[in-house]
């Protein structure tokens, strides 16, 4: 079940993050998890920490990130319906105030970590296949400088987006086969 692979993720993670110190591990269960979490993000929007898992069903899971007792069983705060299908990504984007997720279903997609409602569908210019993704979306990154998102997929395109805008504002193709990650370099030199 969901549960019971995010606990074990959870064990994985601790005993790495704990280097051997047993004494510091704490297990928790992650309750209402009915589909298997495909991203995870921590992040701390509204001032407090919460963990975001992105499911295979294209839904957003919050659950509390603040210390439980030990052992607890931990319902979520919320669910938010977002995609399709699978999330591939998922990030809490301070400067935007939204957690930006990619999906197999070809989009990018920005929620209020608030109110969970969508802020913004980034799903490409449907008149024209070289500026969206005609395959799965699977990575994206967020450059504050430039205030731009570049997405990535199985298509072989890089598209760069403005985060409130629909259709992107570039697209970069020519790539021989299929894109995993992405980054913006914002070195000076």
């Amino acid at each position: 079940s969901g549960e019971e692979m995010v606990k074990a993720l959870v064990r994985t993670a601790a005993v790495a993050a704990a280097s051997g110190e047993k004494d510091n591990i704490e297990t928790y269960t992650l309750r209402n998890m009915d589909n298997a979490p495909s991203s995870l993000d921590v992040a701390t929007p509204l001032g407090r920490d919460v963990l975001l898992f992105g499911m295979t069903n294209g839904d957003i899971m919050t659950y509390p990130g603040s210390k439980q007792s030990a052992n607890a069983e931990v319902n979520p705060l919320r669910v938010t319906h977002v995609h399709d299908s699978t999330i591939t990504k998922l990030r809490y984007i301070k400067p935007l105030e939204a957690i930006v997720t990619s999906s197999w279903d070809k989009t990018l997609k920005l929620t209020c970590p608030e109110t969970a409602k969508n802020l913004s569908t980034l799903s490409g210019a449907p008149d024209d296949p070289d500026l969206r993704h005609g395959k799965s979306t699977v990575d994206f990154t967020f450059s504050n400088p430039l205030r731009l998102l570049a997405s990535v997929g199985c298509d072989r395109n890089v598209l760069v987006w403005n985060p409130m805008m629909s259709a992107p504002l570039a697209s970069l193709r020519g790539h021989s086969a299929m894109l995993q990650a992405i980054a913006f370099d914002e070195t000076d030199g």
